[in-house]
């Protein structure tokens, strides 16, 4: 049986069981910077893909992997699992160096930058995992599952609805990935994390934020229906802030765990955290 890679996670100054021990902001100022790879035996917690997010506003609930280099971006590794069995999983990572950084402002001085890459096995060819498995849908509609009315901030997942290659490089991430950067957003956020905890936290309890259930890692998790409030909420909210959730049912409910089965269909994106203190689950 093959292991795979669960997760990638950060470390701060400290290289033990990391990628080649390597800084991957070596020269660049900052923190030193460390990328764990988490393993598993079991297929399905494996991710699919990988991705990098740059922007301006800090997600308080993620690990920042150019932490302290004194520039105005924000670097984020993402985890991309899928629903579907036959995607294929990833089983190995290193780094490698490119000839100059990929970056938004203030980034032109970097000549070097280490990138992860991937394996992709062979995808399997039934719907049943090594030990075969079939995967069957457990998210049911009893009538004793009730759904949570909150949920803490960094337990609701991102979706992406398609992944095209393992890590991906792309010149929207220069002008801040998927959340393109708006001058009113950004002094939004910048105003609320001037004011208290209470406050900001008051504001996140005003509207719900509208969610789906599906099955991953094993168990029932929540994948936000508003991916640009999810990541303004934790611009401003620090991890274990609970807000309040509308759960879907019927045939929003249906349309989401079936895009969550699909081939190609929905992915769930998790932010990289801190070794010990995972930015999810």
């Amino acid at each position: 049986m093959a292991s795979y890679i669960k997760a990638i996670n950060i470390q701060y100054d400290d290289p033990t069981g990391s990628l080649g021990n390597e800084d991957i902001n070596k020269r660049f100022r900052g923190k030193y910077i460390y990328l764990v790879p988490e393993y598993t035996w079991d297929r399905s917690e494996a991710a699919n893909a990988f991705s990098l997010l740059m922007t301006p506003n800090e997600d308080l609930c993620a690990a920042d992997i150019s932490k302290g280099d004194g520039r105005h971006w924000f670097r984020y590794i993402c985890c991309l699992y899928s629903g579907n069995s036959d995607q294929p999983k990833i089983t190995k990572v290193w780094l490698v160096r490119s000839d100059k950084a990929s970056g938004g402002e203030d980034d032109t001085e970097q000549d070097e930058a280490d990138f992860v890459e991937c394996t992709l096995p062979d995808t399997p060819s039934s719907s049943e995992d090594e030990d075969g498995l079939s995967i069957q849908n457990p998210i049911t509609n009893s009538e004793d599952d009730k759904p949570p009315q909150q949920l803490t901030i960094e337990s609701i997942l991102f979706s992406q609805s398609n992944t095209e290659v393992p890590f991906s490089q792309t010149p929207e991430h220069c002008q801040g990935g998927e959340f393109a950067y708006r001058k009113d957003i950004q002094d939004a956020i910048e105003k609320l994390r001037g004011a208290t905890i209470e406050s900001r936290e008051a504001l996140a309890k005003l509207s719900s934020m509208n969610v789906a259930p599906i099955f991953h890692r094993g168990k029932r998790s929540y994948v936000t229906c508003d991916n640009d409030k999810l990541h303004f909420l934790r611009s401003i909210l620090p991890p274990g802030t609970e807000v309040p959730i509308t759960v879907a049912s019927g045939a929003e409910k249906c349309k989401w765990v079936l895009k969550w089965y699909e081939n190609d269909g929905l992915y769930v994106k998790i932010r990289a955290g801190v070794v010990g203190r995972p930015a999810t689950d």
